[in-house]
């Protein structure tokens, strides 16, 4: 019964998740998920790899209150342009919204791929994506300046350092 369980796992797992070239059947099922669950890391380094190096390719691109790119983007209207063209994942239109999706995550478990928000008093105000974590705890991230247009920035930064901020994970 076990080998039937396994075997209809593995089945179910090599229809759902087609990406994988070479799906090893296992003498277990707990050795099964576990390669799964490997191929699934490497799947989503795959997508945050891409959407790292989209949200570059428009680095030096202007800001522009409402825009929603390709050509110009305020800050929300940046990360859904990248996260739907990049990841295939849909944000809501505002930082606010965004926000309130995904996961939270605490700032010495934050990735390359996650959301960070900006809050002025109580609201939230700006928003851009981790793109660098550094083993000191600082961390890059790419967004819309107002002043700047599409750029990368440092946490730890004068500016950005004297804002409040939360992370969220969406992939």
């Amino acid at each position: 019964m076990k080998k039937i369980l396994t075997l209809f796992i593995t089945l179910i797992l090599t229809l759902t998740f087609p990406c994988t070239n070479n799906f090893v059947i296992a003498d277990n099922i707990e050795d099964t998920i576990m390669v799964e669950l490997s191929e699934l890391t490497i799947y989503r380094e795959d997508i945050i790899t891409r959407l790292i190096n989209g949200a570059r390719e428009h680095t030096g691109k202007p800001y522009r209150a409402g825009g929603k790119g390709p050509n110009a983007f305020d800050c929300s209207g940046f990360t859904s342009y990248v996260f739907s063209e990049y990841a295939g994942i849909d944000l809501k239109r505002s930082a606010a919204e965004q926000s309130r999706n995904g996961r939270n995550v605490k700032r010495d478990s934050i990735k390359a791929g996650d959301l960070v928000f900006f809050a002025s008093g109580k609201h939230v105000s700006h928003v851009g994506i981790i793109t660098d974590v550094f083993e000191d705890g600082n961390a890059k991230f790419i967004h819309s300046s107002s002043s700047r247009g599409i750029m990368e920035s440092e946490l730890n930064d004068y500016y950005w350092n004297r804002k409040k901020f939360s992370f969220r994970r969406m992939v």
